[in-house]
C-alpha cells in the first residue's frame, strides 16, 4: 500500500506553529518543586508556572540530584514528592528547562543551546526544496525526521520501482546524544526505509544561542549527504539487482552476526525468506530486510534500516559461508 508523504514545507509550518508556545525556563534546582501528580505525570512548579514533566524530564533531573530511578519509582506519589522537593532544595545546580503547551518536554544543561527542530528544519529547508517528509520521530529528548526528496531512480529490470534519495536527521535537544545527518532512501512501491553509510555530526555544545555558524554546519552537512547518496549510494544499491544470492537466509545470518543483530530481529527477517525463494538478488534481500523494518519498534527500525545500509556497502563475500572478502 503506497504511504501519504507528507511536504517538507508543510511540516516546518507546523514545527514553526509548535515552537511558539514553547519556553526556555532558566532555574535553580531549588526552585523546581513537584506540586502534585496527574494521571501518574509529576506536576512541576517552576517560579509561578505549573508544567506537566514528561518522564523523561523526570528522570533526567533525578540523576542531577543523585536519587536513584529505581528506588524512586518504588515510591507511593506523595513519598516521591517529598524526597524529590527535599534534594531539589539542597541541589547548588542550576538547568534549562523547555516548555511546550504547559508541557516540560526536556532539561539542558545551562552551557547548552536549545534548538529546537523548526530552527533544525528551517535552517535545512533550502537545501532540500520540494521535499517530503517520510516521519518523524520523538523517541524521549531524541527527534528523528526523515526526509525525501525528487532525486530518484530504479533497477533497469524493474520499471517503476523506484528509490528515491534523502537524508535522515537525528537530534537530541539535550545536546549530550548529538546531532546527526545520515543519508537516507525510501523505495516507494515498499515503502522501506534505507540508513546508509553517510553520516555528518554536528556537536551543538560548541555553539551559543542563536549561533548562525551552527545552522550554516547543518545545511553543509545536509548538502554534502545529499550529493553522496546522489552520486554514490542510488547508484551503488541499482547494482546490487545485478547481484545473485543463491543462500539468502546464510546472508541474512551472517550480516545479523557481524552487525550484532538480535537473534529474536534476525529470526523475523529469516521467516520471511520465502518470500524471495525464486532468482534472488541482493536487491531482494536488501528490501527484505528493510521491509520487516516496517512492523517492528523504532529502535528496531533502525537497527535494521542500518542494517540495509551495511549490506549494500558489503558486497564481496564467500559464495559459500557468506563472509566478507
Amino acid at each position: 500500500m503506497k504511504k501519504e508523504l507528507l511536504t517538507l514545507e508543510k511540516v516546518v509550518e507546523s514545527l514553526e506553529e509548535e515552537s511558539k508556545s514553547e519556553k526556555v525556563i532558566r532555574a535553580a534546582l531549588p526552585d523546581l518543586k513537584i506540586r502534585d501528580f496527574d494521571g501518574g505525570k509529576a506536576i512541576f512548579k517552576i517560579g509561578n508556572e505549573d508544567v506537566v514533566a514528561s518522564n523523561g524530564v523526570v528522570e533526567n533531573t533525578l540523576v542531577n540530584l543523585g536519587i536513584p530511578y529505581a528506588f524512586y519509582g518504588d515510591c507511593t506519589p506523595k513519598l516521591q514528592q517529598e524526597i524529590f522537593n527535599e534534594f531539589a532544595s539542597k541541589s547548588k545546580r542550576e538547568a534549562k528547562f523547555i516548555s511546550r503547551n504547559k508541557n516540560l518536554v526536556a532539561m539542558l544543561d545551562t552551557n547548552v543551546p536549545y534548538v529546537s527542530m523548526f530552527a533544525i528544519m528551517n535552517s535545512v529547508k533550502t537545501s532540500l526544496k520540494d521535499s517530503n517528509v517520510e516521519r518523524l520521530d520523538r523517541i524521549g529528548f531524541n527527534n528523528v525526521i526523515n526526509i525525501v526528496t525528487k532525486i530518484q531512480t530504479n533497477p533497469p529490470k524493474r520499471v517503476g520501482d523506484f528509490t528515491r534519495g534523502g537524508v535522515s536527521i537525528e537530534h537530541d535537544v539535550t545536546g549530550i546524544r548529538g546531532t546527526f545527518v545520515f543519508g537516507y532512501m525510501y523505495t516507494l512501491r515498499c515503502t522501506n526505509g534505507l540508513v546508509t553509510e553517510d553520516r555528518r555530526s554536528i556537536n551543538i555544545r560548541k555553539y551559543g544561542d542563536g549561533d548562525q555558524g551552527l545552522f550554516n554546519r547543518l545545511k553543509e552537512a545536509v548538502d554534502t549527504v545529499i550529493t553522496s547518496v546522489k552520486d554514490n549510494r542510488l547508484p551503488e544499491f541499482m547494482k546490487t539487482d545485478e547481484i545473485k544470492v543463491t543462500d539468502p537466509a546464510s546472508m541474512v545470518h551472517r550480516m545479523s552476526v557481524e552487525n550484532h543483530i538480535s537473534a529474536r530481529l534476525e529470526q523475523l527477517v529469516l521467516d520471511r525468506v520465502p518470500e524471495i525463494a525464486n532468482n534472488t538478488t541482493l536487491y531482494d534481500v536488501i528490501n527484505l530486510i528493510t521491509n520487516v523494518a516496517n512492523g517492528v519498534g523504532f529502535n528496531q527500525m533502525r537497527r535494521l534500516q542500518s542494517l540495509g545500509g551495511e549490506v549494500l556497502n558489503h558486497t564481496s563475500r564467500c559464495p559459500t559461508c557468506k563472509a566478507l572478502l
